[in-house]
């Protein structure tokens, strides 16, 4: 692809908020190298921010092949056609940015499995505006993997994890040590996949018990069709990494979650339990994808992203909770109070 590639991909024009958000993704978070090929799929909803990905990745010496979801079949499209598969296995990055919508995951789960397998220096953008790609991509990354490290020295001397919140979070899970505890810093390494704008901690426990309030967001396609958890928080219970109830005042909103959730084997079951690290986050949005890297806590219930995890089972759905305002304890002893680290916690710099 040209140095006018984002024209493929985007007519209008692209200012320097956009760029220096897509410069950040390309440089810092992909680590592009001159001679590198790149894949990019996107949809037509998020053409503009990944052509300003596209022309960072030019810029830094990087080979583009953009393909747009809707030219590619009719969505929903469960399946990546070859020529886009092909493309990956050109390539050294992939980019993905769409907007989610039902009957889906399986192709974003397919991108996933692809970039891992071969290897790939992957970015995921899931359902994510161009203000928001603005404000989570403008922060120094390298600060956020000086917090992961301070924490991550925490967990590996705990033996359980507590997250309290005001509207009635109280969950408990032991911090096991044969699974992995995950940084995702927004350094993204060979082989390695992770959500822009980035910035987390997680693991999948082999068991939890407690209830978690979503007052924040949502994720997979709830989160576009129910954006104001602070108004009729949904509620679940969790007894031995299983989920036992949710409710809601949004009764159509806990029915559909029910559903959905008991839609396959070990949709039920707790698949993830995460501490956000992103300092650069301040403000829910409404959006899971960006929310779960606000400084706090959310759980999800489904896949446990087991190339990551360490995680042996498997589950077609994965669905994240964000609650507000965490305190976080390990053995009793808080790292967080309020939705804040503690100044302990933090690196100088930092929060």
């Amino acid at each position: 692809m040209s140095p006018d590639a984002d024209r493929a991909l985007w007519a209008g024009d692209l200012d320097e908020d956009i760029l220096s958000a897509a410069r950040n993704a390309a440089r810092t978070c992909l680590a592009a190298r001159e001679g590198e090929v790149a894949t990019l799929v996107t949809d037509d909803d998020s053409r503009e921010g990944m052509a300003a990905i596209a022309r960072e990745l030019v810029d830094a010496g990087v080979s583009v092949e953009a393909h747009v979801i809707e030219e590619l079949g009719r969505r929903p499209l469960n399946r990546l056609p070859g020529e886009v598969m092909q493309s990956l296995e050109r390539s050294r990055i992939s980019v993905y940015w769409a907007i989610p919508l039902p009957g889906e995951l399986q192709r974003r789960l397919q991108v996933l499995t692809t970039a891992t397998e071969l290897k790939l220096r992957h970015a995921h953008l899931i359902g994510l505006s161009r203000e928001h790609f603005v404000e989570g991509l403008s922060v120094d990354y390298r600060e956020i993997r000086a917090l992961q490290d301070s924490i991550m020295e925490r967990l590996q001397k705990a033996r359980e994890v507590r997250f309290i919140t005001p509207a009635g979070t109280d969950l408990v899970a032991p911090v096991d040590g044969d699974l992995n505890w995950v940084s995702l810093s927004g350094l993204i390494e060979p082989g390695k996949w992770e959500n822009l704008p980035s910035g987390q901690i997680l693991s999948a426990p082999e068991t939890a018990n407690g209830t978690f309030v979503a007052d924040a967001s949502i994720g997979e396609w709830f989160g576009t069709r129910y954006t104001d958890l602070d108004k009729y928080p949904l509620t679940v219970d969790i007894e031995n990494g299983r989920l036992i109830d949710a409710r809601s005042s949004n009764q159509r909103l806990a029915r559909e979650f029910l559903l959905y959730v008991r839609s396959n084997a070990n949709a039920d079951r707790l698949g993830e339990l995460s501490l956000g690290t992103n300092l650069g986050l301040s403000r829910f949005t409404g959006k899971a994808v960006i929310d779960e890297n606000i400084p706090g806590c959310h759980i999800a219930l489904g896949d446990p992203l087991g190339e990551l995890t360490g995680a042996k089972w498997q589950s077609k759905t994965h669905v994240p909770l964000i609650g507000r305002h965490a305190t976080i304890l390990l053995d009793g002893e808080p790292i967080m109070q309020d939705g804040a680290y503690l100044p302990s916690i933090v690196p100088a710099g930092g929060q």
